[in-house]
């Protein structure tokens, strides 16, 4: 292994030429990344080609004004790409004969529940990583955003989320049914989902950079901040939620991984999982458009062109982006890492996967077809209307307030601001209420990912608050999905805890 891990990157960038025009494609990605395009504070890119890596390298730094150069062992969260990871150490057990594929989750998590019953005692291992269950897509997520529930808490609380889809018919990205399938592996196991995956891939690929905690990312001072309108940010621990996308990672350590993956499970003498199992991770389980072109497997994205087929995965989270793809028949894995949210990752591997397929059609002159800017615009609270407080009778609004499932909620005017915290995630989900009408105002959130939204009050007839819901325009975290209701004040119960 140490051998292969020279060879794969030790290869001067002369040399990486055999599939595209390297040099064009630095000038082209750092043009990309300069401030008159994309504005990337950072970006790591490899690529791949008949098990020789042909191109990787760093453009930009890891914090803007202070940051050190982005290098190719720089560490980001690779985020939603951790699905392929958790499918794998499924399939990892699958080959151990330790369980099925079909095995039902109430075989090996009694408690498990969701709101339906039939489900409950029906789904199925397969079920949660094809996103099949039922649950709406995101459903869940709110649970696990920089709170302090802890897994098994999720997992507990998802049983009050009612199925909006058909199950096993309707594809709903979920990712608290990839928490479940990595407590099934800590179940089955007895080790961690942390210590099975180091174990059974990090360790066996040489993945020396790769690790799944907040604290074993900012431990590494070189690793990338998360930037949002340019200005970093402190990273958000998801490590509630590992299994669906806690992984840290390199391009250097993803090339491996990727690497496995073009050999169908295994690199020379490192097993990782049978070519049986590879066919069943990636072969379709959702359809997804009304051709057939595109479907879900287990942990991959699956898409035919041409009737050539490629896997694929990307995830997001404040100030981060990640994008995997492979294609299999041209033997090419190629992975982008960046630290602020744009379509560059996509762009990107769109590109180089057409030129290295299509070298004769590189015309670097005319390639922004495959690009797309992208980004989010906030309103100005500036031009809110601050009276809130001054209004007379605002504290009737104020108060501890609970929705069932998240948890509980507090208004109140602090040092003169009216604001509003929910509790379970009160550092960034807290913020100064605008008012707008007497049963509306507007709120901007601390986190610095969340667009303008509006607190809605529900009124009785005498005028007292029952409760309020949120509306917020964000297609991450549904807030609509939470009704806080008012405690009363003779409860006992007014703490922000």
């Amino acid at each position: 292994m140490k051998l292969l891990h020279i060879f794969l990157f030790s290869l001067p960038l002369s040399l990486w030429s055999q599939s595209i025009d390297v040099d064009s494609l630095d000038r082209y990605i750092s043009k990309l990344v300069s401030p008159k395009e994309y504005n990337m504070p950072g970006l790591a890119i490899g690529v791949i080609h008949n098990d020789t890596v042909i191109f990787k390298k760093g453009y930009g730094t890891t914090r803007n004004g202070n940051g050190l150069p982005i290098h190719t062992e720089t560490i980001f969260p690779i985020l939603s790409c951790t699905k392929a990871f958790t499918a794998t150490c499924i399939g990892i057990l699958v080959d151990e004969g330790r369980l099925d594929w079909n095995d039902k989750v109430v075989a090996y998590l009694p408690d498990f529940k969701l709101s339906d019953p039939w489900i409950t005692n029906e789904i199925t291992i397969s079920d949660l990583l094809s996103h099949r269950s039922g649950l709406g897509e995101f459903d869940g997520d709110s649970l696990w955003y920089s709170t302090d529930f802890s897994s098994d808490e999720i997992i507990e609380k998802i049983q009050y989320y009612p199925v909006r889809g058909s199950f096993r018919l309707d594809f709903n990205y979920n990712n608290v049914m990839y928490i479940v399938a990595g407590k099934i592996i800590e179940k089955v196991t007895g080790l961690t989902w942390n210590e099975f995956l180091k174990t059974k891939i990090f360790d066996v690929l040489d993945m020396k950079n790769s690790s799944s905690t907040l604290s074993e990312l900012t431990k590494n001072p070189e690793y990338a901040h998360p930037h949002i309108a340019d200005k970093p940010i402190e990273p958000r621990s998801i490590d509630n939620a590992a299994p669906a996308g806690g992984i840290n990672s390199t391009i250097d350590d993803m090339l491996l991984w990727l690497q496995m993956y073009l050999n169908k499970g295994a690199l020379p003498k490192k097993k990782i999982i049978s070519q049986k199992t590879f066919e069943t991770i990636t072969n379709p389980k959702m359809i997804l458009d009304d051709r057939g072109q595109q479907s879900y497997g287990f942990g991959w994205y699956i898409d035919y062109e041409d009737g050539q087929k490629s896997l694929y995965h990307g995830g997001g989270m404040p100030g981060y982006k990640s994008m995997v793809a492979l294609y299999p028949e041209h033997n090419i894995g190629i992975v982008v890492l960046t630290n602020k949210i744009s379509m560059i990752n996509e762009g990107l591997v769109n590109m180089i996967s057409t030129y290295i397929k299509h070298p004769e059609l590189t015309d670097w002159s005319n390639n922004r077809k495959y690009f797309t800017y992208f980004g989010y615009s906030w309103d100005n609270p500036k031009k809110m209307n601050r009276k809130s407080s001054a209004v007379k009778g605002f504290l009737k609004y104020t108060g501890l307030y609970e929705d069932k499932v998240y948890g509980k909620a507090s208004i109140s005017i602090q040092e003169g601001i009216p604001t509003l915290k929910l509790l379970p995630n009160k550092e960034l989900f807290s913020g100064t209420l605008y008012y707008a009408s007497d049963e509306r105002f507007k709120v901007k959130l601390r986190d610095e990912f969340l667009p303008i939204g509006d607190i809605v009050f529900e009124i009785n007839e005498e005028g007292a608050i029952k409760g309020f819901r949120m509306e917020i325009p964000t297609g991450d975290f549904h807030f609509d999905n939470l009704h806080f209701s008012k405690i009363p004040i003779d409860s006992g119960n007014m703490g922000e805890n």
